[in-house]
């Protein structure tokens, strides 16, 4: 797990509430919010923007709705862990995000994500859900904070011993 600022993931733990993750991208985001207590997380909302200024909107405004204690991120890389356009994408983005919002931003891979969420959504008798695109990013949201909250635990166990 990788960590945009110098926050101590155990102190962070310390605290109880809830956790926005998101699965960036240029024309739509997908959001999960996320107990850390509970280790639990629901697919949100997918909101669309047609630039920076309208996403960093939107998170604010979701931040403000929520109230998390820190924000995951998906962070996606090249299939040999070096970045591409969208992880620079996603980096800038964050640093947006920390410019605007005074909270801790974690990073997850994010790759696979949006895969895995379409072959949930491949599984499910929902039609409505199956043929929703925005759906798959909301999905790929859940994804990658179920992901951080397995990783926290990973990391927190062994200090916790």
């Amino acid at each position: 797990m990788t960590k945009l600022n110098n926050y101590d993931l155990k102190e962070i733990n310390k605290k109880k509430g809830s956790v926005l993750a998101f699965d960036l991208g240029i024309k739509k985001t997908g959001v999960a919010v996320g107990n850390n207590v509970l280790k639990t997380s629901r697919n949100l909302v997918t909101f669309y923007s047609k630039n920076k200024n309208q996403r960093i909107e939107k998170i604010k405004q979701l931040v403000n709705e929520w109230q998390p204690i820190y924000l995951v991120l998906g962070l996606p890389s090249n299939r040999d862990s070096s970045a591409n356009e969208t992880t620079k994408f996603c980096l800038n983005t964050a640093k947006e995000i920390e410019k605007n919002i005074n909270l801790p931003i974690f990073f997850v891979n994010e790759n696979y994500s949006s895969t895995s969420a379409e072959e949930l959504i491949k599984d499910l008798s929902n039609k409505k859900q199956k043929n929703n695109t925005s759906f798959v990013d909301q999905i790929a949201a859940d994804i990658i904070l179920q992901s951080h909250f397995n990783e926290v635990d990973k990391q927190i166990r062994p200090l916790n011993a």
